[in-house]
Formats: structure tokens, C-alpha cells, sequence
């Protein structure tokens, strides 16, 4: 089976719960897993239900965890943060799990995160950086934040929509 069919019957048993389709589009955007043989076996697919030409895939999730497959870090951790998005526990802390991710895995991360929240009605993202360490109350808190623009290329209003 093919990652990008993979993909499709991963999304085709996820669809309609939040958190099940963000845990399958994490492991989709980030393109690894999908691919590896031995991350394969943890994978069971069959024909859906009610159109047998429909193919449906799930994880095993525990058992994919607990296979310490070869792989690098970044590539356990978005694992195991797509584990914990489909509702099974990594044993890994939020600390273990996010730290040292690159910018490109981190927006991945966020982006399914709010999809598992808010579903396909999620915006678009916008990423803006902390305040240095040592900020301080005198100068203009926005300023680090001014005129950022989004992952897409396009401004986000700013408040409790993002």
C-alpha cells in the first residue's frame, strides 16, 4: 500500500472525530511513518462497512509506542504526540514531547492540536515569537508580535480567535 492510500484510509476511519483526524494528519503532514515498513505491522487496513471499496485504516497505537523502532527523536515525538492526540498515553511528558522539535514539526504539532479542538473550521495559523528572556514591563509588550504574519502568508486578528 502506497503512503499517500495509507493516508486516505487513515483520514476515511478518522473522519468526523476531531482528534482521531488530527493524530492522522499529524502522522501524514509529517511524512515518515506512512512510509516505514516497520511501522506498517502496527497498521491494520480493511474495507469499510459500507462501501467495501472504501479502504479504512487504525493504529495500534500502544503497540507502535512501545515497538522502539529505529528513528530519531523528532520522529518519536511526533509519534507520540499524534498517540496522545488519539487519546492514548505516551508516558512521554508535554515537555519531552515538544521540546527540541524544529519550527516546521511545531507548527505541525500546533496545527493539529487546534484541528483537534476546533475540526476543519480551524484558521489559519499565525506564529509569533515569545519576548527575549529578560523583557522588560517598561517596553511595548507588542512589539515582538507586530506585523507577524502567518504560516500562509496572510495576517491574523489577534485575540481569543487564533
Amino acid at each position: 500500500m502506497t503512503p499517500e492510500a495509507l493516508a486516505a484510509a487513515l483520514l476515511a476511519q478518522a473522519e468526523g472525530a476531531y482528534a482521531a483526524e488530527a493524530a492522522a494528519g499529524l502522522l501524514i503532514a509529517h511524512r515518515s511513518w506512512l512510509a516505514r515498513a516497520d511501522f506498517l505491522r502496527f497498521v491494520d487496513v480493511a474495507p469499510s462497512f459500507s462501501n467495501e471499496r472504501v479502504l479504512m485504516a487504525s493504529i495500534n497505537w500502544e503497540a507502535a509506542l512501545a515497538a522502539n523502532m529505529g528513528a530519531s527523536s523528532s520522529e518519536t515525538q511526533m509519534l507520540a504526540v499524534a498517540a496522545e492526540l488519539a487519546g492514548v498515553h505516551s508516558g512521554r511528558s508535554l515537555r519531552d514531547l515538544l521540546g527540541g522539535l524544529n519550527r516546521a514539526n511545531t507548527t505541525l504539532v500546533i496545527r493539529a492540536v487546534l484541528h483537534a479542538q476546533r475540526g476543519a473550521s480551524t484558521p489559519p495559523l499565525a506564529v509569533a515569537p515569545f519576548p527575549p528572556v529578560g523583557h522588560s514591563a517598561d517596553r511595548d509588550v507588542r512589539t515582538p508580535f507586530s506585523d507577524i504574519p502567518s504560516v500562509d502568508g496572510q495576517m491574523e486578528p489577534e485575540g481569543p480567535e487564533l
